[in-house]
């Protein structure tokens, strides 16, 4: 400790650029850990919380992403699946992990904007216990119906609907698809069922067999009955028509308002207190890896739409989306369980 007051003693009588070398090799004997240069992030193995169960359409796309980001930092990404209670489960450890960056979460519509109003309580707060990173894209919704059905168009389906001697039933695995069912009911006045599933594949499969009527289906597991002439379209519940679909017209142009724009989309989070630079770090590298033409081509197949939001874009996106859907979730006449 007493070689910074030798070497300052000397700088006088050294010449000056003698002095600053002596005295820069002085600050370098007393530099501790507070100014050494910070670790690489990241430097090994990174989680991801998916709340939900192994082969559903969130666990696919955040799996083909964690395999972009192994590739693009050299340490393993991975999934670890934690289902149940509608997410409810995964997303609560996800906000009670380590804020070291080193455990993120795959957050969806269902998580963070639809559950807060369908249920009383939650164990996390969608609104402070996390940091955003980026979103990906997501899901159209339409409304589906078997290939065999009598109904061509969605105006067809609304008369046979209205003038049905019995109840017309929709099946509904999440919060979403509730939505949609229960605000066409209402404002559409019609008598319709609820028959709620734990998944959306096996709702799509009582649809195909007949038991249930309708559906308001998300991409990722109708595309391919639609593609394959089991499942028909007769609406699109977005703004544009989806160029996966490029003939089914969208509600809107149709002159029915009554349901509004219904699009599934999936993102990543860290929990609240995580890097600012950490989730930079990550956030640039989600988006570099969405932008890449193989990512969007292995997604083709279930629909996958891109709509990328870096860190900031997507924190004002996320509570956007979740007073539209407390407005939603209340006009649909759902009340929290």
């Amino acid at each position: 400790m007493r070689t910074l007051p030798v070497v300052m003693s000397l700088l006088p009588r050294l010449p000056s650029n003698r002095a600053i070398w002596a005295f820069l090799f002085a600050l370098s004997l007393f530099s501790g850990p507070g100014t050494a240069t910070a670790a690489a992030y990241p430097e090994k193995p990174v989680s991801i919380i998916v709340p939900f169960a192994v082969g559903t359409a969130t666990d696919s796309i955040v799996r083909l992403l964690a395999k972009g980001l192994q590739a693009k930092f050299g340490v393993p990404f991975i999934v670890e699946n934690r289902p149940g209670a509608s997410g409810i489960i995964g997303t609560d450890r996800g906000a009670r992990s380590k804020p070291d960056g080193y455990t993120l979460l795959a957050a969806s519509g269902t998580t963070m904007s639809q559950n807060p109003w369908f249920f009383k309580k939650i164990p996390y707060d969608p609104t402070t216990d996390f940091k955003p990173i980026a979103r990906i894209g997501g899901f159209p919704l339409a409304i589906v119906v078997r290939q065999e059905a009598p109904w061509k168009t969605m105006a067809e389906f609304l008369d046979a609907a209205r003038t049905a001697t019995k109840s017309f039933s929709y099946g509904t695995a999440y919060g979403m698809q509730t939505v949609c069912g229960e605000l066409l009911k209402k404002n559409a006045r019609l008598d319709l069922i609820s028959v709620p599933y734990k998944g959306t594949p096996q709702a799509i499969t009582d649809l195909l067999g007949g038991q249930v009527n309708f559906m308001c289906a998300e991409f990722a597991t109708s595309l391919n009955a639609i593609r394959n002439h089991q499942l028909r379209a007769l609406a699109i519940l977005t703004d544009k028509r989806s160029h996966y679909l490029p003939d089914v017209p969208t509600m809107k142009e149709l002159g029915l308002n009554f349901l509004p724009e219904m699009h599934s989309w999936i993102g990543l989070l860290a929990p609240s207190g995580t890097s600012t630079q950490h989730i930079e770090t990550v956030s640039r590298a989600v988006l570099e890896i969405a932008a890449a033409p193989e990512f969007s081509a292995a997604l083709d197949s279930i629909g996958f739409e891109l709509s990328t939001l870096n860190a900031s874009d997507f924190g004002k996106f996320l509570k956007k989306d979740h007073a539209v859907w407390g407005k939603q979730i209340k006009q649909a006449g759902i009340a929290p369980q």
